[in-house]
């Protein structure tokens, strides 16, 4: 066999680094010989993922939409618990057939309107939509078919004493949990203690 660079498959990298050495037979086969540009090893990071209860004198709430299909049969549920980590309030429900981000979006208002309601306004609000924290935040454009609740979200926010937050779905279980319970459920679910959640939701 005989040793050559073969420049029409050398391996993805910057012109800076060796040219990859090959090795071929007749039949067309390929072996790397040398892989000393192939040593790089990474950085790697760990970030653990989970609910974390918030400071003394504020309120975390948790928001997340659930939908079978996109649109399809959809639902929402949030969840408002304290610096302790207790439970002081859950809603889901079953809605009409939406998309994802609707669905997200139909979430927070409601827990927005509840908080409203019961004056609670030191409110750290946790999402794992990142479209809708950013739309939210006025970072990203809205589209004119979000563009009414979008508003009336962040009137209410004008208002409170608000930290819009992006977490990973680890962290929004609950919120999650509840909402895609609700989907096979026809009416509202209220829950306002820890003991009074379902069991399978209970964690």
């Amino acid at each position: 066999m005989t040793e050559y660079i073969v420049e029409s498959i050398k391996p993805g990298m910057t012109e800076t680094l060796d040219k990859a050495w090959w090795m071929g037979n007749s039949k067309g086969e390929f072996t790397v010989k040398s892989t000393d540009h192939l040593n790089y090893k990474p950085n790697l990071y760990f970030h653990i993922v989970k609910w974390e209860a918030p400071d003394e004198g504020w309120v975390k709430c948790n928001t997340d939409g659930a939908r079978k299909g996109n649109p399809g049969e959809s639902s929402y549920g949030f969840c408002l618990r304290n610096s302790t980590g207790d439970l002081l309030y859950a809603e889901a429900q079953c809605i009409d057939i939406t998309t994802n981000i609707e669905a997200e979006i139909i979430a927070m208002w409601n827990a927005l309107k509840y908080c409203k309601r019961q004056g609670i306004n030191n409110i750290i609000l946790e999402t794992d939509s990142l479209s809708l924290k950013n739309m939210i935040m006025r970072d990203w454009k809205i589209p004119w078919s979000l563009t009414e609740k979008i508003e009336e979200i962040q009137k209410i926010m004008a208002n409170m004493h608000i930290q819009v937050m992006h977490i990973f779905r680890e962290a929004n279980e609950l919120a999650d949990c509840i909402a895609n319970l609700a989907i096979i459920q026809e009416e509202k679910q209220h829950y306002d203690s820890f003991h009074s959640l379902p069991s399978r939701v209970r964690r």
